[in-house]
C-alpha cells in the first residue's frame, strides 16, 4: 500500500512543534482517505492504515520523544480518536465486516503493549474509544 510509506515521512523530527500540532494536521489527510475507504466498503485498507498510523506514531512518540513536545495535549492523538469514532459508527451500522473488527482489535491490543501506551500513556484516551 503506497500510503505506508507517506505515513512515516509524517513523523519526521523537523515536523515536531507544540502539541505536535503539524503532525495532526499532516494525519488529518490520513483521517480522510480512511473515511473515504469505509464509505467505499474497503474496510480493508482503512484497517491498515490506521493500524499503520498508530504504529509509527508509538515508535516515533518514543524515539523522537514526543512526550516532551506537550503538556495536556497530544494533537495526533485526537486525529486517532476521530478514525476510531467513525469506525465505531460504521460498525454500530453493521456496516463494518467481522473479520476486519477483529483484525482492529488485534492491531489495537498491540498499541497497548508499546512502551509509548504502557509508560508515557499515548493513545489511551483514542483507544477507550473503541466499542468492540
Amino acid at each position: 500500500m503506497q500510503h505506508i510509506q507517506e505515513i512515516e515521512s509524517i513523523f519526521n523530527p523537523r515536523y515536531l512543534d507544540e502539541d505536535c500540532g503539524y503532525i495532526a494536521v499532516l494525519l488529518r489527510e490520513y483521517e480522510i482517505i480512511i473515511s473515504k475507504s469505509m464509505d467505499s466498503g474497503n474496510y480493508k485498507d482503512a484497517v491498515t492504515l490506521l493500524l499503520a498510523i498508530l504504529d509509527s506514531l508509538t515508535r516515533h512518540f518514543v524515539e523522537d520523544e514526543h512526550y516532551t513536545y506537550f503538556d495536556d495535549m497530544y494533537s495526533p492523538e485526537y486525529v486517532c480518536q476521530t478514525i476510531i469514532e467513525k469506525m465505531n459508527r460504521k460498525a454500530e451500522a453493521g456496516l463494518f465486516p467481522v473479520e476486519e473488527i477483529v483484525r482492529l482489535k488485534e492491531g489495537l491490543e498491540k498499541v497497548k503493549q508499546t512502551e509509548a501506551y504502557r509508560d508515557y500513556g499515548a493513545l489511551m484516551f483514542a483507544l477507550r474509544c473503541f466499542k468492540y
